[in-house]
């Protein structure tokens, strides 16, 4: 194949220190099209959770190296050998990679630029929060990905001001709110099922989520749930469904992918439908990460000075299932209805999405609790409860029935 703009999967090994044996890794996927036409020659990365990777593909484009930082900070060596390669950029485009409008800056000011169309996929399901490349002609680029979070931050946890759970322990201060104040205090349900609910000031395209596991016994962890998006509190959609799940470890954070077409909600509603086996739940922490609104960068064009670069109109697609590399490995067959199948046809029958050109209603419901003409679902269990009197942090407490406890963003 010719050394132009490709998509590369590669099959990828880890290795630790002067360890000598080489552990399988993810296998990575890497698209990048900035409106040039020539291959990579070294790419690197950061995510969310402040992992770094870098690498340099070899000449004939074979076989890649490079290193890998973990959030941790362990330092592991990388090696790669091509698995596959897809010419097709249209297939790649509807892989989970983001795309955007650009502009550079020059003398003259801003003038449109080639749209970017970025795809790099560790493995790990954890938004970029950075890229950066050079090409075989010379030419580089870096960008930094916005959200948006005020602070650009791809975790927009900080912005919730209402959680609501249908059940919850008061009296030992294990409440729902305990779940974004960014603590390690945990919420409790003396229960195995159980619905969480998230408000946000203002609608939210969600394109992760992120649960951590208490220190408790990993029986209480949730097993399978539903997630379902809203912006009148009414007619829910179903965003995710999990089932057979569990934690390797306590204080673990496990990230999550939306998969279904983006939209923006300003509620996020979780049904817990069972747990690892207690009659209890228990959960430390549920972080929200929003798809990139943008990027702010530079271009340095070979023979050239560096110039700035800006990219708005991010469109995350959907992964197909028709491509090669994702019918041999698609990270959505994780995802399963609370019965463990999905319908549609032409669709393998646990993967959520819809085969390329063809689209999926989507599935709308509605609360457990239906409320009547509008007004809120008032079930028995428990609300957020900690009074500001009690505790100077960002709650405030109503006893009435069928009020929510509040969480300040002061």
């Amino acid at each position: 194949m010719p050394d132009e703009v490709s998509a590369f999967t590669f099959r990828t090994w880890l290795r630790a220190g002067n360890a000598e044996e080489w552990e399988p890794g993810h296998r990575l996927l890497l698209y990048v099209d900035d409106g040039g036409n020539a291959a990579p020659q070294a790419v690197s990365w950061g995510t969310v959770d402040g992992a770094q990777s870098s690498l340099a593909l070899s000449r004939d484009l074979a076989s890649c190296s490079g290193h890998h930082v973990t959030a941790a900070g362990d330092v592991r060596e990388i090696r790669g050998e091509l698995q596959d390669r897809a010419s097709d950029p249209l297939d790649v485009e509807r892989a989970g990679g983001h795309e955007f409008d650009t502009e550079t800056e020059g003398t003259a000011g801003w003038r449109p630029a080639d749209r970017l169309r970025l795809l790099i996929d560790d493995g790990t399901e954890l938004p970029l929060r950075r890229a950066a490349w050079r090409d075989r002609a010379g030419n580089a680029a870096s960008v930094a990905l916005r959200s948006p979070s005020p602070s650009g931050n791809a975790d927009v946890t900080d912005m919730v001001t209402t959680v609501w759970a249908s059940a919850e322990h008061r009296a030992a201060d294990e409440v729902a709110a305990n779940l974004v104040d960014g603590t390690h205090s945990t919420w409790f349900a003396p229960r195995n099922e159980a619905s969480l609910e998230f408000r946000f000031p203002r609608p939210v395209v969600i394109d992760q989520y992120v649960l951590t596991s208490s220190g408790d016994a990993p029986d209480r962890d949730p097993r399978s749930w539903v997630v379902h998006g809203s912006t009148d509190g009414r007619l829910w959609r179903v965003l995710d469904s999990r089932g057979g799940e569990s934690f390797d470890d306590r204080h673990e954070s496990r990230p999550y992918r939306i998969y279904v077409e983006p939209r923006a909600y300003d509620r996020y509603r979780f049904d817990i439908h069972a747990s690892n086996g207690d009659p209890h739940l228990r959960l430390q922490a549920v972080r929200f990460l929003a798809q990139s609104s943008g990027f702010t960068g530079y271009r340095h064009p070979a023979g050239h000075d560096p110039v700035a670069y800006r990219g708005g109109g991010s469109r995350r697609n959907h992964r197909p299932c028709g491509w090669a590399p994702f019918r041999r490995a698609c990270p959505r067959s994780r995802s399963r209805t609370a019965r463990g199948t999905w319908r549609g046809s032409g669709v393998p029958s646990r993967c959520p999405l819809p085969a390329p050109g063809r689209g999926r209603r989507a599935r709308v419901t509605r609360p457990r609790h239906a409320p009547s003409r509008g007004r809120r679902p008032s079930p028995s269990g428990a609300r957020s409860s900690v009074t500001a009197a009690r505790r100077s942090r960002t709650r405030t407490v109503s006893a009435r029935p069928g009020r929510t406890a509040e969480r300040s963003t002061r």
